[in-house]
C-alpha cells in the first residue's frame, strides 16, 4: 500500500474561500428550502457559496430564495445532474493539500451499509458517489483515490496527524484490510499517525463519529452529551 504522497488534511475550522453545500431542492428535501436560505444570512460576505444543483431550473431557485436573507453573499451553482442528497461532508471528498501546499481531493468509496436496503438506495449512494467526483473535476481539484469503504462523517481530525473514527471504518473494509493495513494506508495517504477507533453510537445505523466528537483546535475536542 505504498503511496508517493502524503496529503494533509485541512482542518474544519480553518476559514475557508469557499463553502459547498447541496441545494435541498431535486434531492429529496424540498422541506429545507427555506432554512437553508436563511442559513445563508450568517455567512460573511468574503466566503464565496458554492450550491449544487441538478438543473439549471434550480440554480434560478436557489438564486431567489438565497437573495431574500443575504443580498451581498457571492453565489455560485455548480450543475452536477448525479447529486442525489444533501450530505455532501459524507459522499465528498476530503480536502487536502499535498507537500508543495496544492489542495487536492481525497476520494474514498461512498458505499455506506445503511443505503444498501433497496435498489433505489444503491442506486441513490453510487450517483453519490460519482457526484464527489464530478464535484472535485468542478473545482479544478486532482482526485486522489483511497481504496477504503468511507463515508467522511466518520472522520474528525486536528489538521496535525489524530484523527478520529468509529469501528465502522474498520468493519466496512474487513473483507479486504486488516485493521493494521487500514492504519498504515492512513498514515501513508494522509499523515494520520494517531488514529484513534471508538465503538459506534448504540442504534446510529451510519456509526458516524460526528455526532459524537469533533475537533474545534488542534487540542479541543468538543463532545455529544448524552442522557
Amino acid at each position: 500500500m505504498s503511496q508517493n504522497n502524503t496529503y494533509k488534511p485541512i482542518p474544519d475550522w480553518k476559514k475557508p474561500k469557499a463553502l459547498v453545500l447541496v441545494w435541498p431542492g431535486g434531492v429529496h428535501r424540498k422541506y429545507l428550502l427555506r432554512f437553508y436560505a436563511y442559513f445563508t444570512s450568517y455567512f460573511p460576505d468574503d466566503i464565496k457559496l458554492i450550491y449544487l444543483v441538478k438543473n439549471a431550473w434550480i440554480e434560478k431557485e436557489v438564486k431567489d430564495f438565497v437573495r431574500k436573507y443575504n443580498k451581498k453573499i457571492n453565489i455560485l451553482c455548480l450543475i452536477i445532474p448525479e447529486v442525489d442528497d444533501i450530505w455532501i461532508r459524507d459522499w465528498g471528498p476530503i480536502p487536502a493539500v499535498d507537500s508543495t501546499g496544492k489542495t487536492v481531493a481525497i476520494k474514498a468509496i461512498y458505499k455506506p451499509r445503511y443505503l444498501s436496503k433497496s435498489a433505489t438506495y444503491k442506486a441513490r449512494a453510487f450517483a453519490d458517489d460519482i457526484a464527489g467526483r464530478k464535484l472535485a473535476a468542478l473545482l479544478g481539484l486532482p482526485v486522489i483515490d483511497i481504496p477504503l469503504i468511507w463515508d467522511i462523517g466518520n472522520l474528525t481530525h486536528n489538521g496535525e496527524g489524530t484523527a478520529i473514527v468509529t469501528n465502522r471504518l474498520i468493519d466496512d473494509n474487513k473483507d479486504t484490510f486488516t485493521e493494521s493495513q487500514i492504519r498504515a494506508l492512513l498514515r501513508e495517504t494522509l499523515n494520520i499517525i494517531r488514529l484513534i477507533i471508538l465503538p459506534e453510537e448504540p442504534e446510529d445505523e451510519t456509526g458516524h463519529i460526528d455526532g459524537m466528537v469533533r475537533f474545534l483546535d488542534p487540542k479541543t475536542v468538543a463532545v455529544g452529551a448524552y442522557p
